[in-house]
């Protein structure tokens, strides 16, 4: 069994209030639980343009793993309400 969890910063430049901000974060949220992975906003909450997510996914294989890792990324990276500052990826035993 291989496990991951992701931290993910973004800056969400075009917002004006945290009620513009959940609702881009519902959508991106949305959009990365199609890739059947745990999402949950774990810092930033207070302030309307950062947001940090928590990503968590478990697969039996590293390789099916890593590219459903690389298709999360792809996507979000594509979306235009968001910039992600930083993907960091922790493997986990």
């Amino acid at each position: 069994m291989f496990a991951v969890a992701v931290r993910v910063d973004l800056r969400i430049p075009l917002v004006n209030s945290l009620k513009e901000k959940r609702h881009i974060l519902r959508r991106v949220q949305s959009g990365l639980g199609k890739f059947e992975v745990a999402v949950a906003e774990v810092d930033h909450q207070d302030q309307h343009r950062r947001a940090t997510l928590g990503l968590a996914a478990v697969s039996g294989g590293s390789f099916q793993l890593t590219k459903q890792l690389n298709a999360m990324e792809r996507w979000l990276r594509a979306q235009p309400d968001v910039e992600v500052l930083a993907w960091e990826v922790s493997w986990l035993e």
